[in-house]
């Protein structure tokens, strides 16, 4: 089974990052937008120096899955003045640009 997972980072500046997590839903595009339809959301605090492999364990503990049965998919959503689809987080260095 798949979770989809909308991650935004805030506060970068900080020494800890807030991240809300909405997951238990999907990305819908309308009129040239992308929105994530979901049903659940939870927020946790990171070290700014966390790696994707830390981010993947922190999630799967707050959602409550294992990852030997579940697949994590973390996408971020930028603000552009052109629609763009959600970017995909898939390494260390996508975590460290958002």
């Amino acid at each position: 089974m798949k979770f989809n997972i909308i991650v935004f980072i805030v506060s970068s500046d900080m020494v800890l990052v807030r991240v809300p997590i909405l997951f238990n839903g999907e990305w819908i595009e309308q009129n040239d937008e992308y929105k994530f339809k979901g049903s659940k959301a939870k927020g946790i605090m990171i070290p700014r120096s966390t790696t994707y492999a830390e981010l993947v364990e922190k999630i799967a503990e707050v959602i409550d899955i294992d990852t030997s049965e579940f697949e994590i998919t973390m996408k971020f959503k930028l603000k552009t003045s052109d629609p763009m689809p959600p970017v995909t987080i898939q390494t260390n260095d996508d975590v460290e640009f958002f």
